[in-house]
């Protein structure tokens, strides 16, 4: 079985020469080892910015509900093979 996956997602607002910026952080499984990850969504005050985040976001949690129920289906086996 893979080790458990870290979840999580979120923005954070970054002032760069006293302009705020938003960035999109989640975790990803590199070299083995998860890392905390950013992305730059955009200037802080657009609607751009925003609908990128909402999808950016969509996307973290379809992919991870993805990989859990994967997990599960893996465990659900494992638990099975205890029966036998």
């Amino acid at each position: 079985m893979a080790p458990p996956m870290q979840l999580g997602c979120g923005f954070r607002i970054m002032v760069v020469k006293n302009l705020e910026y938003v960035y999109f952080w989640h975790y990803e499984d590199r070299a083995g080892r998860s890392r905390q990850v950013y992305a730059y969504m955009g200037p802080k005050r657009s609607a751009r910015t925003a609908r990128r985040l909402s999808d950016a976001m969509e996307s973290y949690y379809a992919r991870a509900i993805d990989e859990l129920r994967e997990d599960l289906a893996s465990a659900r086996g494992a638990i099975g093979s205890l029966r036998e």
